[in-house]
Protein backbone atom coordinates (compact mmCIF):
# COMPACT_ATOMS: atom_id res chain seq x y z
CA UNK A 1 0.00 0.00 0.00
CA UNK A 2 1.41 3.68 -0.84
CA UNK A 3 1.49 6.40 1.78
CA UNK A 4 0.10 9.34 0.80
CA UNK A 5 2.01 12.50 1.44
CA UNK A 6 1.37 15.95 0.60
CA UNK A 7 4.15 17.63 -1.49
CA UNK A 8 5.09 21.15 -1.55
CA UNK A 9 4.89 22.19 -5.44
CA UNK A 10 6.56 25.92 -6.83
CA UNK A 11 4.21 26.28 -10.42
CA UNK A 12 6.25 27.87 -12.91
CA UNK A 13 4.39 29.22 -16.15
CA UNK A 14 7.47 30.83 -17.60
CA UNK A 15 8.00 29.66 -21.05
CA UNK A 16 11.46 27.44 -21.02
CA UNK A 17 14.28 28.44 -23.18
CA UNK A 18 18.22 28.70 -22.41
CA UNK A 19 18.01 32.04 -20.94
CA UNK A 20 15.04 31.37 -18.35
CA UNK A 21 16.78 28.12 -17.68
CA UNK A 22 18.22 29.67 -14.43
CA UNK A 23 14.89 30.60 -13.23
CA UNK A 24 14.48 26.94 -12.47
CA UNK A 25 17.84 25.98 -10.44
CA UNK A 26 16.53 26.06 -6.85
CA UNK A 27 13.20 25.74 -7.14
CA UNK A 28 12.35 23.00 -5.07
CA UNK A 29 9.24 22.03 -7.32
CA UNK A 30 8.37 22.68 -11.09
CA UNK A 31 5.00 21.87 -12.23
CA UNK A 32 5.11 20.74 -16.17
CA UNK A 33 1.00 21.45 -17.09
CA UNK A 34 -1.07 19.07 -19.50
CA UNK A 35 -0.54 20.84 -22.83
CA UNK A 36 3.30 20.92 -22.57
CA UNK A 37 3.28 16.87 -22.40
CA UNK A 38 3.03 16.02 -25.87
CA UNK A 39 4.61 18.71 -26.86
CA UNK A 40 8.23 19.03 -28.23
CA UNK A 41 9.05 20.19 -24.40
CA UNK A 42 9.06 16.42 -23.96
CA UNK A 43 11.58 15.47 -26.96
CA UNK A 44 15.16 14.70 -26.39
CA UNK A 45 18.24 12.93 -27.78
CA UNK A 46 21.53 11.62 -26.37
CA UNK A 47 23.00 14.79 -28.86
CA UNK A 48 20.53 17.02 -27.94
CA UNK A 49 19.37 16.19 -23.99
CA UNK A 50 16.01 18.54 -23.25
CA UNK A 51 16.47 21.78 -21.27
CA UNK A 52 13.70 20.68 -19.02
CA UNK A 53 15.27 17.44 -18.14
CA UNK A 54 18.68 18.50 -17.50
CA UNK A 55 17.64 21.60 -15.28
CA UNK A 56 14.61 19.75 -13.00
CA UNK A 57 15.30 17.73 -9.93
CA UNK A 58 11.62 17.60 -8.78
CA UNK A 59 8.45 17.27 -11.36
CA UNK A 60 4.94 17.80 -10.80
CA UNK A 61 3.94 16.35 -14.04
CA UNK A 62 -0.50 17.21 -14.53
CA UNK A 63 -2.23 14.83 -16.86
CA UNK A 64 -5.65 15.05 -18.03
CA UNK A 65 -7.94 15.12 -20.51
CA UNK A 66 -10.68 18.22 -22.22
CA UNK A 67 -13.86 18.17 -22.32
CA UNK A 68 -14.05 16.76 -25.90
CA UNK A 69 -11.83 13.62 -25.04
CA UNK A 70 -13.98 13.06 -21.56
CA UNK A 71 -17.01 13.27 -23.73
CA UNK A 72 -15.69 10.59 -26.06
CA UNK A 73 -14.72 8.44 -23.22
CA UNK A 74 -11.13 8.50 -23.83
CA UNK A 75 -9.89 9.54 -20.78
CA UNK A 76 -7.40 6.64 -19.62
CA UNK A 77 -6.19 6.61 -23.06
CA UNK A 78 -5.35 10.23 -22.84
CA UNK A 79 -3.77 10.16 -19.77
CA UNK A 80 -1.62 7.03 -20.35
CA UNK A 81 -0.54 8.84 -23.21
CA UNK A 82 0.73 11.90 -21.36
CA UNK A 83 2.35 9.54 -18.93
CA UNK A 84 3.89 7.16 -21.89
CA UNK A 85 5.90 10.36 -22.98
CA UNK A 86 7.77 11.13 -19.31
CA UNK A 87 8.62 7.41 -18.59
CA UNK A 88 12.00 6.77 -20.16
CA UNK A 89 12.73 10.22 -19.33
CA UNK A 90 12.45 9.91 -15.60
CA UNK A 91 15.44 8.54 -13.72
CA UNK A 92 14.06 8.79 -10.12
CA UNK A 93 10.33 8.72 -9.82
CA UNK A 94 10.41 9.49 -5.79
CA UNK A 95 11.03 12.84 -7.51
CA UNK A 96 7.83 12.94 -9.33
CA UNK A 97 4.27 13.95 -8.53
CA UNK A 98 1.64 12.76 -10.86
CA UNK A 99 -1.33 15.42 -10.97
CA UNK A 100 -4.62 14.40 -12.48
CA UNK A 101 -6.01 17.65 -13.36
CA UNK A 102 -8.54 17.09 -16.26
CA UNK A 103 -8.50 20.71 -18.17
CA UNK A 104 -12.63 20.99 -18.46
CA UNK A 105 -12.16 21.20 -14.67
CA UNK A 106 -9.56 23.95 -14.57
CA UNK A 107 -11.13 27.41 -13.43
CA UNK A 108 -14.77 26.45 -14.43
CA UNK A 109 -15.68 25.14 -10.66
CA UNK A 110 -16.89 21.87 -12.49
CA UNK A 111 -15.05 18.80 -10.70
CA UNK A 112 -14.66 14.80 -11.30
CA UNK A 113 -16.58 13.33 -8.64
CA UNK A 114 -14.45 11.71 -5.85
CA UNK A 115 -15.85 8.35 -7.32
CA UNK A 116 -14.16 9.01 -10.92
CA UNK A 117 -11.18 10.73 -9.75
CA UNK A 118 -10.12 7.28 -7.40
CA UNK A 119 -11.10 5.32 -10.68
CA UNK A 120 -8.94 7.58 -12.73
CA UNK A 121 -6.15 7.51 -10.36
CA UNK A 122 -6.25 4.24 -9.36
CA UNK A 123 -5.81 3.49 -13.36
CA UNK A 124 -2.70 5.64 -13.45
CA UNK A 125 -1.40 3.93 -10.35
CA UNK A 126 -1.79 0.04 -12.33
CA UNK A 127 -0.31 1.71 -15.58
CA UNK A 128 2.44 2.54 -13.81
CA UNK A 129 2.72 -0.82 -12.10
CA UNK A 130 2.82 -2.03 -15.59
CA UNK A 131 5.12 0.01 -16.87
CA UNK A 132 7.57 0.71 -14.16
CA UNK A 133 6.98 -1.53 -11.09
CA UNK A 134 4.75 -1.97 -7.78
CA UNK A 135 7.05 -0.37 -5.80
CA UNK A 136 7.11 2.73 -8.08
CA UNK A 137 3.36 2.93 -8.49
CA UNK A 138 2.70 2.32 -4.56
CA UNK A 139 5.54 5.31 -3.87
CA UNK A 140 4.17 8.01 -6.66
CA UNK A 141 1.59 10.29 -5.41
CA UNK A 142 -1.18 11.42 -7.02
CA UNK A 143 -2.86 14.11 -6.97
CA UNK A 144 -6.42 15.51 -7.74
CA UNK A 145 -6.12 19.12 -9.11
CA UNK A 146 -9.36 19.91 -11.09
CA UNK A 147 -11.23 22.57 -9.14
CA UNK A 148 -11.18 20.84 -5.62
CA UNK A 149 -12.36 23.25 -3.28
CA UNK A 150 -13.35 23.59 0.13
CA UNK A 151 -16.70 21.67 -0.01
CA UNK A 152 -15.54 18.77 -2.17
CA UNK A 153 -12.29 18.30 -1.06
CA UNK A 154 -13.99 16.39 1.99
CA UNK A 155 -15.35 13.81 -0.16
CA UNK A 156 -11.96 12.81 -1.54
CA UNK A 157 -10.72 11.54 1.79
CA UNK A 158 -11.19 8.33 1.85
CA UNK A 159 -10.25 7.49 -1.77
CA UNK A 160 -7.19 4.96 -1.45
CA UNK A 161 -5.40 6.43 -4.90
CA UNK A 162 -6.11 10.05 -4.48
CA UNK A 163 -2.89 11.44 -2.50
CA UNK A 164 -3.67 14.57 -2.21
CA UNK A 165 -4.35 18.01 -4.14
CA UNK A 166 -2.86 20.35 -6.62
CA UNK A 167 -4.72 23.41 -5.64
CA UNK A 168 -5.04 26.65 -8.34
CA UNK A 169 -7.18 29.43 -7.22
CA UNK A 170 -8.93 28.35 -4.47
CA UNK A 171 -5.71 28.55 -2.04
CA UNK A 172 -6.02 32.24 -2.77
CA UNK A 173 -9.46 32.02 -1.17
CA UNK A 174 -9.74 30.77 2.71
CA UNK A 175 -11.56 27.84 1.73
CA UNK A 176 -8.15 26.77 1.50
CA UNK A 177 -7.67 25.82 4.89
CA UNK A 178 -10.85 23.81 4.35
CA UNK A 179 -8.94 22.04 1.53
CA UNK A 180 -5.98 21.66 3.86
CA UNK A 181 -7.82 20.57 6.99
CA UNK A 182 -9.67 17.69 4.82
CA UNK A 183 -6.92 15.56 4.18
CA UNK A 184 -5.77 15.79 8.21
Amino acid sequence: MHTPRLPVLTLVKTPLNKSRMSVLNGLSWVTLKEELTSTKLMKSSPKKPNLLWTAVSRLSLCIGETLEEKQQNITLQVVQRQLQAVLEKVQDWTNVVVAYEPVWAIGTGLAATAEDAQDIHHSIREFLAEKLSRDVADSVRILYGGSANGKNAVTFKDKADVDGFLVGGASLKPEFVDIINSRV
